[in-house]
């Protein structure tokens, strides 16, 4: 995995880690985003989401847990074009990010 690849990976687990943290509901706001590992680095020209695995440590749902990220027209073509840190959800922000312990399933909207 490139560097970049790996910058933006990491920062995304940074970025789930403060939206969980921030949460008032406590199932969550233990939670902790270890890393995020994309199934395959590349987003294919027309996709329009990637799948991945998380690691989340905190809780009772331990883990990985599947991820998908679904990113608009604009976003995929950046992130092909390696323009991926600049894709980062903004950290005052959380619509971009469901997370659900139980299913160990968590979503990413990538604008």
């Amino acid at each position: 995995m490139a560097t970049d690849d790996w910058e933006f990976w990491a920062r995304l687990a940074r970025r789930m880690t403060d939206v969980l943290s921030s949460s008032r509901d406590n199932k969550i706001r233990f939670l902790w985003v270890d890393s995020v590992v994309p199934d395959t680095p590349l987003l294919a020209t027309g996709e329009k989401f990637m799948l991945a695995i998380a690691w989340v440590y905190g809780g009772k749902w331990d883990g990985q847990y599947r991820v998908k990220l679904s990113f608009s027209e604009m976003a995929g073509e950046a992130y092909r074009c390696g323009k991926r840190t600049e894709l980062l959800p903004h950290p005052d922000s959380t619509e971009w990010f469901k997370i659900s312990p139980v299913d160990q399933y968590i979503e990413v909207d990538i604008a």
